[in-house]
């Protein structure tokens, strides 16, 4: 059963509002109608009027119309969210099209990175450029694909139930674009980062006695480690300190896209410790959404990169001239996506 919410039920006011103005000010005769079909389409455009001058005016009135337009608006979010697919189905879909890749590797000239890693000799000195390139598997998404990718490589359990290596074996390297890695506030996640890192800095570093301290390596060990811990705990501070958002805003646009789902949807941010220890590559836009912050939650890539490296994973996030829209047929990412991939 479908869940609105408070922006599902706004959403559906505005459209009604939006059929009911059109209808009013598209006259009933051809030659208007003809104008306004380049705008909504030659059969919505007469269906507004139709229903709204022989339906609206002349039965139920305005009140009336709008009230039974927004049933219908609500009949039809219902109807188009039943037997839709789950978020498992997704991550089966895609893992069901890796294991087709693997067995067809042959066919389609791919070498997957699993068979590499498991032991294949390889004269990579003797190897150009471009079979380098050939021999490397790159695994990602972009958007909410980029969102069931990163769930599907923090569940290594998915890939061995469809015979693949775990992605840390499989993949050489991930690549996110623009993607959506949080699905609700990561800020407690955060917090909590930065505090066990702060007791760790403080309490788990016991200081030299004077018998250590001609110990010039057990030294430089512990101050590189402070040091380490302490460059963390700031960043992520940092991180913490300007990534505010209006959180039941942003909780509203996940319950009305996943309905009763909205709940039990993976938020990778929230789980990033399962990430596999293997490159990861994101590339973000300047402003995700247009600029609308509250909106740029869902666009983590940049906090998501920061935990990694924190973990001393390596991860490195660009953020390119485009918004999120367009930015898969833009040229500063065939630009951006050249330069890191011959860094993966």
């Amino acid at each position: 059963m479908k869940t609105f919410s408070l922006l599902t039920l706004l959403f559906i006011t505005i459209m009604c509002l939006l059929i009911m103005t059109l209808a009013k000010i598209i006259p009933n005769d051809d030659s208007c109608i003809s104008i306004s079909e380049s705008i909504v389409g030659n059969g919505i455009t007469k269906f507004i009027v139709k229903f709204y001058t022989l339906i609206g005016e002349n039965t139920i009135g305005q009140e009336g119309t709008f009230v039974l337009l927004f049933i219908l608006g609500l009949l039809l979010i219902q109807l188009g969210g039943m037997d839709c697919a789950t978020f498992d189905d997704m991550q089966n879909d895609v893992l069901t099209a890796l294991a087709w890749l693997k067995s067809n590797e042959d066919l389609i000239g791919l070498k997957c990175s699993s068979s590499t890693k498991s032991g294949e000799q390889q004269s990579s000195n003797k190897s150009t450029s471009s079979n380098k390139h050939q021999s490397r598997f790159i695994f990602g998404g972009y958007s909410s694909g980029g969102h069931v990718a990163s769930v599907v490589c923090q569940t290594p359990t998915l890939w061995k139930e469809h015979d693949l290596s775990p992605p840390h074996i499989h993949c050489d390297s991930l690549l996110f674009i623009s993607p959506v890695l949080s699905t609700k506030s990561y800020h407690d996640v955060l917090l909590k980062k930065v505090s066990s890192l702060s007791s760790a800095s403080s309490a788990s570093l016991p200081s030299l006695s004077p018998s250590d301290t001609g110990s010039s390596s057990a030294s430089e060990h512990n101050l590189s480690r402070q040091s380490s811990l302490a460059t963390d705990v700031s960043s992520l501070t940092s991180t913490l300190s300007t990534s505010k958002s209006p959180t039941w805003l942003t909780d509203q646009v996940v319950k009305g896209v996943f309905g009763s789902a909205s709940s039990t949807v993976p938020s990778p941010i929230h789980t990033y410790e399962k990430s596999p220890s293997i490159q990861h590559v994101f590339v973000g836009c300047r402003n995700e959404m247009f600029g609308i912050n509250w909106l740029d939650t869902f666009f983590s890539s940049s906090h998501y990169s920061e935990l990694l490296n924190s973990m001393g994973i390596e991860s490195r996030y660009t953020a390119i001239d485009s918004d999120h829209w367009n930015i898969l047929n833009s040229k500063v990412l065939s630009d951006c996506l050249r330069i890191e991939l011959d860094r993966a």
